[in-house]
């Protein structure tokens, strides 16, 4: 993936969000498509690297919710894009499958990987005791924390955002801690394209979201990653970004988190998120957590 097309895609702030905090949601899908893609190692004489039963033989069956940095497509159907898709294709290949792929809500993604439609959720979700219920959840991709964006980074802790108008997403913890803090302050909003208009235009001082849904909205905007607080653990709490799957597949799992190993180690995420687009020093925090 090219760097100038992944740049541009995540300018996109038009394109649905992911709610990364929120608790299991029993929304139906919305939006979605689905289309298998050949994967490279799939095909006559392919060796898997791992045995792992999936829903449909020789078949990856994911489901993503759309979001340019994680999983991107301009329409349900492809062609895909992302730092998921980058890596989910690579694994398929190495196990000799074929992806097929429904692209739609996050809420929705986790309802049907409850339900038993996909075999993976590639839309990376925070791991939560709720999720460690009704998923296997992988070990961590990628470290995450909550970013406050606004038109000049100059909103950086908790305490800067008290007496400010603030935006959050619809179902996000994060919100809901904030409201607590704050009240009426605290406008929630279902989608980041209106979020971060809003911040724009000057509406809202600044919104309150997953680091990496805020670098959607890095056009014309700023962002900082919230510091840390020991009396706002909740909000300034560093967390793992992980893939969940099907509940009871412990090979699929074990097979994860070795090419997820594989890909750390090597260097590989690395090139992926700087290929994306991700600023330096979000990349650091990505892979290395807080200083």
């Amino acid at each position: 993936m090219k760097a100038e097309t992944s740049r541009r895609l995540l300018s996109l702030a038009a394109i649905a969000s992911v709610v990364v905090l929120g608790p299991l949601t029993a929304c139906a899908p919305q939006s979605e498509g689905a289309a298998t893609t050949a994967s490279p190692g799939a095909g006559e004489g392919c060796v898997p690297a791992h045995a792992f039963p999936t829903l449909a033989d020789g078949v990856l069956t994911i489901v993503a919710g759309e979001s340019p940095v994680n999983f991107h497509s301009e329409t349900p159907q492809g062609p895909y894009t992302g730092i998921s898709y980058e890596l989910v294709s690579e694994f398929a290949a190495e196990n000799c499958l074929s992806l097929d792929v429904t692209l739609g809500t996050a809420g929705g993604s986790q309802l049907a990987l409850q339900e038993g439609q996909a075999d993976l959720m590639v839309t990376m979700a925070i791991a939560t005791p709720e999720r460690k219920q009704v998923f296997n959840l992988s070990d961590r991709i990628l470290f995450e924390g909550m970013g406050i964006v606004s038109s000049d980074g100059s909103y950086k802790t908790v305490e800067d955002l008290k007496g400010r108008q603030i935006g959050v997403q619809t179902g996000a913890s994060w919100g809901a801690q904030l409201r607590e803090l704050y009240g009426g302050d605290v406008i929630e909003y279902s989608d980041l394209a209106s979020l971060g208009a809003d911040v724009k235009a000057g509406r809202l001082d600044a919104a309150a979201v997953s680091s990496q849904a805020g670098l959607t909205l890095l056009h014309g905007l700023e962002m900082v990653l919230v510091e840390d607080d020991d009396d706002y653990p909740g909000l300034t709490a560093t967390y793992d970004f992980v893939w969940p799957s099907t509940k009871g597949n412990d090979d699929l799992t074990a097979a994860l988190n070795e090419y997820i190993a594989h890909v750390q180690e090597g260097g590989t995420l690395k090139t992926i998120l700087f290929e994306s687009g991700v600023p330096d020093e979000f990349i650091d925090f990505y892979l290395n957590g807080r200083p």
